[in-house]
């Protein structure tokens, strides 16, 4: 065993929050709606055009005026966001943010309703992981350096997907659509509210040919949150994902036979993935000034490769935060302290069935917990000073066994 352990501060600075200099250099970030109140940037509500970050935010009506199928494409719409479909499918692929690891993800944390969905291994996302985006309330993206709030994961910037939530009034949709090479999917939910309780429930199938020969797949999905409400001050919301998906693949091509055919299949396989993640919110205002929130969550992802040789992982992580928010004046001037503890253990197992050597299997466990603090003080309008610091601490255990 070994352990690792990093202190980050950082002082996000003399920020002046005019819209313009909130955008950064990316002009195009213009065509995102910036009056939404986000939270991925501070941990708190702000809007947008209030923080100094460099944010787009992708809102349900964007996404419902784009032709986006899935998470990966509608990002793809963000600059500064590259998107990798692996296998042609878009089952499975990787995505950088601003060039950091192209064709990877593990210095961009990617969340769902601030759940982590990085692999505890690698730290990679498959897309597999993502919600449908008919799920979808709204997708933050803040581009540039986090790790002061959100870790060592976050050094090239955080992707909050935040799904929606339960609605008031009884509701119910039926949903089918058809695309080209042979996409078709089929929706279906249910919502509504019964005094202090209220409840949304989706399941979906979809599948395809894929681009090239021997990338078909399908895609089964269910979802949804339920909350409750004991008192105004008070809120309790259970949100859930479960999915599972078959994929096949072509096999990588040789320039030859990219020019000859690029969409034959030169080694054709197929991969098992399947997913869940269950979360349980809960916030609490303790007065004007004074408010709680805490996040309880597990996620489990397990995919098997018979090909070559047969290659299966079952990946587990269970983890919770908790953080104190105090709103206050400061000889007048506006002032926010956020403070928070968190926590992550991952269980990953591994087993190699090669045709050639013996099985191999591989246990690890990754334990990692934080203390973070950021100050925001407004001495005057559109000026804020911020200055945030995290504690990491990490603690890894590895085998392997060849039978």
């Amino acid at each position: 065993m070994w352990f690792k352990v990093r202190l980050s501060l950082a002082v996000i600075g003399l920020s002046f929050t005019l819209t313009q200099f909130s955008l950064g250099e990316e002009k195009q970030n213009v065509k995102f709606n910036l009056g939404k109140v986000i939270v991925t940037a501070t941990k708190t509500e702000r809007v947008a055009k209030d923080v100094s970050a460099a944010v787009s935010i992708i809102t349900k009506e964007d996404i419902e005026k784009s032709n986006a199928k899935n998470v990966a494409e509608i990002l793809s719409s963000v600059a500064g966001i590259y998107v990798y479909h692996t296998y042609g499918t878009p089952v499975e692929g990787k995505m950088s943010l601003r060039g950091f690891n192209p064709y990877g993800s593990e210095r961009v944390l990617i969340m769902v309703n601030g759940v982590p969905l990085n692999s505890g291994n690698d730290n990679y996302v498959q897309f597999t992981k993502f919600p449908p985006l008919e799920d979808i309330e709204r997708i933050e993206v803040v581009k540039g350096p986090a790790s002061a709030l959100w870790g060592g994961c976050a050094m090239g910037g955080v992707i909050n997907i935040i799904t929606k939530r339960a609605p008031a009034k009884p509701t119910y949709t039926i949903q089918t659509e058809f695309g080209n090479y042979g996409e078709r999917s089929y929706r279906a939910e249910i919502g509504g509210g019964i005094e202090k309780f209220y409840y949304r429930i989706s399941t979906g199938y979809r599948e395809g040919d894929g681009y090239r020969d021997n990338t078909e797949y399908t895609r089964r999905t269910l979802s949804g949150s339920l909350g409750y409400n004991p008192d105004e001050s008070q809120e309790f919301i259970l949100d859930f994902d479960v999915q599972d998906s078959h994929t096949a693949y072509a096999g990588s091509l040789t320039e030859a036979q990219y020019k000859e055919n690029p969409k034959q299949a030169t080694s054709p396989s197929c991969g098992y993935l399947d997913f869940s993640r269950i979360a349980l919110h809960y916030k609490k205002e303790i007065n004007e000034f004074n408010r709680i929130e805490a996040l309880l969550f597990t996620t489990d992802y397990g995919y098997d490769y018979p090909g070559t040789y047969r290659y299966l992982a079952d990946i587990n992580a269970i983890g919770g935060e908790v953080r104190y928010k105090l709103d206050y004046p400061i000889w007048n001037m506006e002032s926010s302290f956020l403070a928070g503890l968190s926590i992550k253990f991952d269980d990953v197992d591994y087993a190699y069935y090669y045709k050639t050597t013996q099985k191999i299997d591989e246990h690890d466990e990754n334990l990692f917990w934080s203390l973070f603090f950021q100050e925001e003080i407004t001495p005057i309008n559109r000026l804020t000073l911020t200055l945030g610091g995290r504690y990491d601490k990490a603690e890894y255990d590895a085998y392997r066994h060849i039978h």
